[in-house]
This record gives C-alpha cells, sequence and structure tokens, in this order.
C-alpha cells in the first residue's frame, strides 16, 4: 500500500513538473504567447458548453454568459499567480521550490558551525538574500572541514523536490556563488567526485546515517 502511495505521489510531482517545464517554454514566453494560451483555452470551454447544452438553449446562454467570463477571469488569476511563482522561484537560490522551515529549530551548530555562518546559512535556506558566502563546515572522517556529502544531503532535503533534478553542473555554480566549504570555494575535481559518490549511494548504513543527521540538524522538522 506504501509503495502504491509513493509511486502515485512521484507521478504527480512528475505531471506536475511536466506542466510547469510547458508552462516556462510554451506559455511564459512573452505577452502574446499568454494571449493565445488563454484563447485557446477560453475557445475550448466554449466548445464544450455549446456541445454539452444544444438540447437546452436557455441554459446554454445562462451558462454561456455567467460561466466564460468567470473562467476567462480565473484563468488570467492562476497564470498571474503562476508567473508570480516563477519569478520567486528564479530569485531563490536553488532555482527551485523549497521547504518552509522554522529557523529556530534548525541546528547546524551540530556541524561545528559558528553562531554567525549557522544564521546566515539558515537565511540563505529559508530563500533570503545574504550578504557574503556561507562559511560551511561539518565533521567527517578525514578531519577536514569539507564534507560535500554533508552540504548535499541538507540541501536535497531543503529542496521541495531534492536536488536530484537540478543539473550537476548548475549545482555546482549555486554551491560556489553562495557556499565556501574549509574557507576556500569549492574545488571543481573533488566536487565531481564527491558529488557523484553521493548521488550514487546504495549502502543501506550510510543513507541511515543521511537520516540520522538530518534529524539532528531538522529536528522540529
Amino acid at each position: 500500500m506504501e509503495s502504491r502511495t509513493v509511486l502515485l505521489a512521484q507521478n504527480i510531482i512528475q505531471l506536475e513538473d511536466d506542466y510547469n517545464n510547458y508552462l516556462d517554454k510554451k506559455v511564459f514566453i512573452n505577452d502574446r504567447s499568454v494571449i493565445n494560451f488563454l484563447t485557446t483555452c477560453l475557445f475550448f470551454f466554449g466548445s464544450l458548453l455549446v456541445i454539452s447544452n444544444l438540447q437546452h438553449p436557455l441554459t446554454w446562454l445562462i451558462s454561456f454568459l455567467i460561466g466564460y467570463p468567470l473562467i476567462g477571469y480565473l484563468s488570467m488569476k492562476y497564470l498571474e499567480f503562476k508567473k508570480a511563482y516563477k519569478g520567486i522561484k528564479a530569485n531563490n537560490f536553488l532555482g527551485c521550490r523549497i521547504k518552509s522551515f522554522n529557523k529556530k529549530g534548525i541546528n547546524f551548530e551540530t556541524l561545528g558551525m559558528d553562531a554567525e555562518n549557522s544564521l546566515k546559512f539558515k537565511n540563505l535556506l529559508s530563500g533570503n538574500m545574504i550578504q557574503g558566502k556561507v562559511y560551511f563546515k561539518a565533521p567527517n572522517k578525514s578531519k577536514l572541514a569539507a564534507n560535500h556529502g554533508t552540504l548535499f544531503t541538507i540541501l536535497n532535503h531543503v529542496a521541495y523536490n531534492g536536488i536530484r533534478n537540478i543539473s550537476k553542473k548548475a549545482l555546482f555554480v549555486i554551491i560556489n556563488e553562495n557556499i565556501l566549504i574549509a574557507g576556500k570555494s569549492i574545488n571543481p575535481g573533488s566536487y565531481s567526485v564527491s558529488y557523484s559518490l553521493w548521488i550514487n549511494e546504495k549502502d543501506e548504513k550510510k543513507l541511515y546515517e543521511r537520516e540520522v543527521l538530518l534529524k539532528k540538524i531538522f529536528h522540529n522538522h
């Protein structure tokens, strides 16, 4: 039952992504494309009204006079909302929908980050603009401050649909523009290796360690 629910959720997410991609690439190109989309939708709705009410001319007239302008208004409002949402999405540092968090329930200090950078990281993950870059620090077995895997796990948790839909190159740019690891910009070579290891991880023990880490950081979420 649970697997069917997960599969259904994944299919719904995929349909939503496909629909949003269609709007981005086909509808929100310019004002003319938006008008064409609205015209097509209204024509389709009008055709349905005509077909379904041929036997009832009075009912059709009432439905047409009330429903047609209402559908047009709601369609314009919907597209206005989607356009605004797209703008917000583009301004987010990850360039995708992120989850909402209560900053008080996030504990980056458990990773060894100081209070200043912890707060800055919380602000960044909340979708806010920050001054300068976050000095990200997390303990690992190599005794280095840099821990790409931990950072990937955190970003994957914050992104509403995870970071797997973000291209490897785009994610590198995002991290490089906002985060310092061990006080330095992320190294392209080590990033590539670390990302491949993280995204292809199959070891159940290591995957469980990720869950434990997230519970320690986002203990109220």
